[in-house]
């Protein structure tokens, strides 16, 4: 059974990347306030890394990924200069990892049996 997480301040639960979306899309939709300000922000801090790469969904990581980078002013990563310490940085940059993992994972068992580079070890 996967581990629930909760973000805090919320009563919005989660198991995977796809559910913490749907979350992130709710906290979108509320009014702005100060209060649901913070609560994206501690939805942001809320998924691990480890989340992303385990999962395996195109459209989701394409979807998390527009939404961190160009997606409401809640969510989206700081201007340039900023980036350093956001907490959007690791996760944009994990996303990208985990989407050249499954490039590369397709490209590999795109290849023909026999093909010379099929020797070639996937890390």
């Amino acid at each position: 059974m996967p581990r629930l997480f909760q973000t805090p301040r919320t009563t919005l639960t989660w198991a995977t990347l796809e559910e913490w979306l749907a979350c992130a899309w709710r906290i979108e939709r509320r009014r702005h306030s100060r209060f649901s300000n913070e609560q994206a922000g501690l939805h942001i801090r809320a998924l691990p890394v480890s989340i992303i790469y385990q999962s395996a969904s195109r459209t989701t990581l394409t979807g998390c990924d527009r939404l961190l980078r160009r997606g409401g002013t809640r969510f989206c990563q700081p201007p340039r200069g900023q980036r350093r310490h956001a907490p959007q940085t690791a996760l944009i940059a994990a996303i990208a990892n985990r989407l050249a993992q499954l490039d590369r994972a397709d490209d590999h068992a795109s290849i023909r049996p026999g093909h010379n580079s099929r020797n070639t070890a996937l890390p």
